[in-house]
């Protein structure tokens, strides 16, 4: 038995549920509906309607719904075009309820959610409900509800497995979709396609991340990978996806093929492996077997892998396969000085200006390549953090023609001492220094003078010197160093300061454009936040960490009747203080401290 070629019908079920065939489609025999039936509980008890479409075309009414069957893996929609649900996330048009369509006399203007609030309390009401709440009840109230939940819970960043047929409209504006082992759920539940229509829907989508947390199951994850590769087989991601990130998944070689094989990585710019045990076989396969393919490629991310020795080192030496890259990241690996000495040596990498080579057991052998022959005459970032250069090898770091262009320098946790710091701040070729790391290095005062006494650094914004014995001295010699006027944040953390330094800083001029200040672990007390209270330097401050300075109830109440930082936003302060109620209630309630957005 078929249906009739010169009629259409539509299903409906005594839930609503309300499916349409139409003449178009191809014929369909009672059998299969039923058999279509049962798995689907909604249509078991569907009763059959006779309809013109020429009077009632329900093709053009809101779809506020996914078809389930469209989408689900073991069933398959079979109305096409002329089902009453929609099969693309496009066509989704959210429902709203009115929660006064009930009470007809309430007026129009009353119909709003937490009535006239405000945007920002009726965020920090919402913010009180939970995901499901906000997602399956509040927003659907009226269109105030929707738009102000979207604000109060529209993530950056989204796990894939918290995508569902009800919710995809809700996370469209997300920035990032993390798949993660939890993740691997969301497959076994939906078909492939749905993981296509989120991606190509989701406009703001700008990083696609796979997090497996070290999934040990090979079989899983081999799975896993070929299926993703295979989802963008035949079209590959839109342009809009720049950042294609693997974390935590150790990669075997039938992976990294699979990957480089694909068109997952056709329209990415940044390419991410950090923490996936490739050691030096796998930076073979990444660097030699991809071949021309990931030329396109101009950052990348290959940190904590285990690559080690000079034949890492030649092996991404000697590869032409990134011409374009423009900043690699090679921290957490195992170098040494032979493998840098081959890197800085090649020409491969004309546009690099980006090195990020911390903990890599480089010492001054290894830096000493650095004034001899270094191709990498584009360099502008640098950073050597937690190394094994001493003030030799800053030396050779300050006296390089390939450091001339550089902006950003970072040798924190490098015991290069006062001697080492004194060829930095004499180096002519550092003049285009904006920001500099030199935490944890054993620095005195002696460094201090000899910044302040520098010829060539005038530049600086950014200066982070913590975990030195800067002392008091110190911090006056950086607080009176004219070539310092520009500076916007300044961290001087663990550096055994006194009240005399906070007075330096009272009594500065030079500081006027810092916005950050960072003092935390230091012993300022309670007469140096009196002080700090009085300065009419710190103007333009919004950052202020004071952490375990043990400046009690008195230096709190100084902070909160202080008309001294007008602009500040975010305090630091409860930890180390011996902060009481009474205390956070003077901060909390303070007048003067209105643009205080955060306090911890």
């Amino acid at each position: 038995m078929s249906y009739n070629q010169s009629s259409s019908y539509v299903y409906q079920s005594k839930g609503g549920y309300g499916l349409q065939k139409a003449a178009t489609a191809q014929p369909m025999i009672v059998q299969s509906y039923e058999h279509y039936a049962i798995g689907h509980p909604d249509l078991k008890n569907a009763a059959y309607k006779h309809i013109d479409l020429d009077q009632r075309d329900l093709r053009q009414n809101a779809r506020s719904q996914l078809c389930n069957m469209n989408f689900l893996i073991g069933h398959e929609c079979i109305f096409g075009p002329y089902c009453l649900f929609a099969h693309s996330v496009a066509d989704v048009e959210e429902k709203i309820h009115d929660v006064s369509d009930q009470k007809k006399s309430a007026p129009h203007l009353s119909r709003r959610l937490f009535k006239d609030l405000g945007i920002w309390p009726s965020i920090c009401i919402l913010q009180f409900f939970s995901q499901e709440e906000i997602i399956e009840t509040l927003r659907r109230v009226n269109r105030q509800s929707l738009a102000l939940c979207k604000r109060a819970y529209a993530p950056k960043r989204v796990q894939l497995h918290r995508i569902t047929l009800g919710t995809v409209k809700f996370f469209e504006r997300t920035e990032e979709i993390r798949v993660t082992k939890d993740s691997l759920s969301f497959f076994t539940v939906y078909r492939e396609n749905f993981f296509r229509e989120i991606l190509q829907h989701y406009k703001n989508v700008r990083r696609l991340t796979i997090n497996l947390n070290f999934l040990f199951e090979e079989d899983k994850k081999d799975r896993f990978i070929e299926m993703i590769c295979n989802i963008h087989q035949q079209q590959p991601p839109k342009q809009s996806i720049q950042i294609f990130a693997i974390e935590d998944a150790p990669l075997r070689e039938k992976n990294l093929d699979q990957l480089f094989k694909s068109n997952i990585l056709q329209n990415i710019q940044t390419l991410k492996l950090p923490r996936n045990n490739l050691m030096n076989k796998g930076i073979e396969i990444l660097f030699k077997n991809s071949g021309d393919r990931l030329k396109h490629i101009k950052k990348l991310d290959i940190s904590s892998n285990l690559i080690s020795g000079d034949e890492g080192g030649a092996i991404i030496a000697q590869s032409k396969s990134f011409p374009n890259l423009y900043s690699l990241d090679l921290r957490l690996n195992k170098l040494g000085d032979e493998g840098f000495k081959i890197l800085v040596k090649t020409t491969n990498y004309p546009m690099l200006t980006d090195l990020k080579i911390d903990k890599n057991k480089i010492q001054d052998t290894g830096a000493h390549q650095l004034v001899q022959i270094c191709n990498l005459l584009k360099l502008q970032v640098v950073k050597f953090r937690t190394n094994e250069i001493e003030s030799k090898g800053a030396q050779y770091i300050a006296s390089s023609y390939a450091m001339r262009n550089i902006t950003v320098l970072d040798l924190s946790a490098n015991p290069i001492l006062d001697e080492g710091f004194k060829f930095l701040a004499n180096a002519s070729y550092l003049s285009n220094l904006n920001k500099l790391y030199v935490n944890d290095c054993g620095l005195t005062s002696a460094s201090a003078r000899y910044l302040k006494e520098s010829k060539f650094i005038g530049r600086l914004r950014v200066l982070h010197v913590g975990k030195n014995q800067m002392k008091e001295d110190g911090c006056g010699y950086i607080s009176t160093a004219p070539n310092l006027d520009q500076l916007t944040e300044l961290v001087m953390n663990d550096n055994d300061i006194r009240e005399e330094g906070i007075m330096a800083i009272q009594e500065s001029h030079v500081l006027r454009n810092l916005s950050r200040l960072d003092l935390n672990h230091n012993e300022i007390r309670e007469q140096g936040a009196q002080m700090l209270a009085l300065t009419q330097t710190l103007i333009q401050l919004k950052y202020l960490n004071l952490s375990c300075n043990n400046i009690g109830e008195h230096g709190c109440k100084c902070i909160a009747e202080s008309d001294a930082f007008p602009l500040l936003q975010e305090l630091v302060i409860y930890i180390g203080n011996g902060i009481n109620a009474k205390a956070k209630a003077y901060l909390h309630r303070s007048p003067k401290l209105r643009s205080l957005n955060h306090i911890c």
